[in-house]
């Protein structure tokens, strides 16, 4: 294990320098973790052997010397459910042995079930980026091209850039420089004015529903409000980082749960007040005909007054590729995990089982019994165990979704949850797969039973 952690190390750590660009940042095993995780490992693994080992040390040895008497059954609760005609002998033996050993069923089914939340999360991951690019880059922002100014034009720059190259639509924007206060907590960001019907870059919420900007008083993102601890009609003071550099007191009006970054918004009119101009802009959202996009690029690289352009379609592709790379590495690993863990939930399920009834079913081989029919009934068990587990599995991964979504809640972006039955199905599937080869290898077992042995014990 400690061996496949480091294998894995540098490439997880070469997808955070692909998309954040840090100048080093290297991969390093300490000590402390090896031990924690070998400290662990061991614990869990003493931890699932207790039982076993308690009940094997409290056999008198003059008993445990003896062969294990026939269990007693008892018609169960699964077998009362069945309709008339009942699930036949082989499933009577199936259920009453699950019975019998209700704590290892449990323990298989939690275990199985643990492998589809695994595998079921880490494919609902990438569905949860695909509907946060599309909230984002579809239901909140519209333009084709965003830019920014060197520094505050007039509102003569908004005639300038309609009459660009494949220009259709301009919307001026006026983004200001501040530092919010509410009493000892503060952040500092840029306050963004909202047009009064706003065309290319709206203001929803993570379900893409969109917000209707205020008139007067501030809408925070929810991140942002919770940071600073404020509601809507609490006051925070406003402290401006440019120009005379004013400060001022403004209401919450409004919190809005967006999913990236934390902004806050306010009407454009009341923005110019406060700052004691006219309608001045610091850059603009352009919608563009396509035909014209390599033109305007060229065109916006020659003009001075234009400290940055960004191509919204640039920004969603290269966005999509990082993320897309890294799900991919990311589900690899986790498919490859929950396989195993499926496998060897199974696996140890089926050896136990096979170990503790294997007189039994050389007993059925030889009375009669065939190799199906006995194969039947030690795979049908694992077959009911799996199959319990499925639904436990998807509860447990819209759980995890859930948790995984809260420790993914940062000041860069939020991730939406996203439950989807693709994502189940194919979880389930590779589970009923894993769990099938399992039980296959320990099939070819069977074939190897000591029926001579059965019938001198038996005799």
């Amino acid at each position: 294990g400690i061996l496949a952690g480091v294998s894995l190390g540098p490439p997880m750590i070469e997808m955070y320098n692909v998309y954040f660009h840090f100048p080093v940042l290297l991969y390093q095993l300490s000590g402390t973790v090896a031990v924690s995780a070998t400290i662990l490992t061991l614990g869990a693994a003493a931890l699932g052997a207790a039982v076993a080992v308690r009940r094997a040390v409290r056999v008198p040895p003059a008993e445990g010397m003896r062969p294990e008497p026939p269990a007693r059954y008892q018609t169960s609760i699964f077998e009362m459910a069945w309709l008339p005609g009942g699930p036949g002998h082989a499933g009577r033996m199936v259920l009453r042995n699950i019975v019998r050993h209700p704590v290892r069923a449990i323990a298989s089914v939690a275990g199985i079930g643990f492998a589809v939340a695994l595998l079921m999360t880490g494919l609902a991951m990438y569905g949860s980026f695909e509907e946060l690019l599309v909230t984002q880059f579809s239901a909140a922002e519209r333009q084709d091209v965003s830019l920014t100014f060197v520094e505050p034009r007039s509102e003569k720059a908004h005639y300038a850039l309609k009459a660009l190259p494949g220009v259709i639509a301009v919307e001026a924007q006026r983004s200001v420089a501040v530092r919010l206060r509410a009493g000892h907590r503060q952040r500092t960001l840029s306050l963004t004015g909202i047009p009064d019907t706003p065309r290319l870059r709206l203001l929803v919420d993570r379900h893409g529903q969109k917000i209707s900007p205020p008139q007067s008083g501030l809408v925070l993102s929810k991140h942002l409000g919770e940071t600073l601890q404020v509601e809507p009609g609490d006051v925070v003071t406003i402290e401006v980082l440019e120009g005379t550099r004013s400060s001022r007191t403004l209401t919450i009006s409004g919190l809005v749960d967006d999913l990236l970054g934390l902004s806050a918004y306010m009407n454009n009119n009341a923005l110019h007040r406060m700052m004691h101009e006219s309608a001045v802009l610091t850059g603009a959202d352009l919608l563009v005909d396509p035909a014209y996009t390599q033109t305007l690029s060229q065109t916006l690289k020659y003009l001075p007054a234009v400290a940055g352009v960004a191509f919204k379609e640039a920004a969603r592709d290269a966005f999509r590729d990082v993320i897309a790379a890294s799900m991919i590495q990311m589900m690899g690993i986790i498919v490859l995990a929950a396989a195993i863990v499926a496998f060897g939930v199974v696996y140890n399920a089926a050896r136990v089982a096979l170990s503790e009834r294997s007189r039994e079913l050389a007993s059925l081989r030889v009375i009669g019994f065939t190799r199906a029919e006995i194969s039947f009934i030690l795979l049908s068990e694992l077959a009911f165990l799996t199959v319990a587990a499925l639904p436990v599995g998807t509860a447990l991964g819209w759980g995890l979704m859930q948790s995984i979504a809260g420790f993914a809640d940062t000041e860069v972006y939020r991730m939406p949850v996203v439950f989807s039955w693709p994502p189940v199905a194919w979880a389930c599937l590779t589970v009923i797969v894993a769990s099938a080869c399992s039980g296959l290898v320990v099939r070819r077992r069977l074939d190897r039973l000591d029926l001579v042995g059965v019938l001198k014990i038996s005799q």
